[in-house]
C-alpha cells in the first residue's frame, strides 16, 4: 500500500511538471490503476502542495494528543469534583474524552470485578 501511494504521488508530480491539471491527472491515474486508487480531492491537494513549492512525496506529520492519563491523578481529580464529565476531564488531561472513558471503565468495572472475584 505504501509503495502504491509513492508511485501515485510520483505520477502526480510528473503530471504536474508536464502541465496536466489535477482533473486530467486523476482521470489518467484512475484509468491506469483503477477507480478506487485515489480521489479527485487527493489529486487537487497534491497539486496544491506542488504549486506551493513542496515537491516531497511524504505525508505531513500528524499531531495528536497524548493518550497517556495517569490513573492516580485521574482518581484524585474525580474525588475533588465527582460531577465532572468525561469531556471536562479530557480537557484537563489534554486527551480525547474516549481515553478518559476507557480509563474510567477499566478503573470502575474491570478492577472492581477482579477485586470482588472469589480466590
Amino acid at each position: 500500500m505504501v509503495e502504491q501511494k509513492f508511485v501515485l504521488r510520483a505520477a502526480l508530480l510528473f503530471n504536474f511538471k508536464i502541465g496536466k491539471s489535477a482533473a486530467e491527472s486523476h482521470r489518467s491515474l484512475c484509468a491506469t490503476f483503477g477507480d478506487g486508487s485515489l480521489s479527485l480531492r487527493q489529486c487537487q491537494t497534491w497539486f496544491q502542495r506542488f504549486r506551493e513549492g513542496d515537491e516531497t512525496l511524504e505525508d505531513y506529520e500528524h499531531g495528536s494528543r497524548p493518550e497517556v492519563v495517569n490513573e492516580a491523578t485521574l482518581r484524585d481529580v474525580i474525588q475533588a469534583d465527582p460531577c465532572q464529565s468525561a469531556r471536562d476531564l479530557a480537557k484537563i488531561f489534554h486527551c480525547d474524552h474516549v481515553t478518559v472513558e476507557r480509563h474510567l471503565f477499566f478503573e470502575f468495572t474491570v478492577k472492581s470485578a477482579v477485586s470482588s472475584a472469589p480466590p
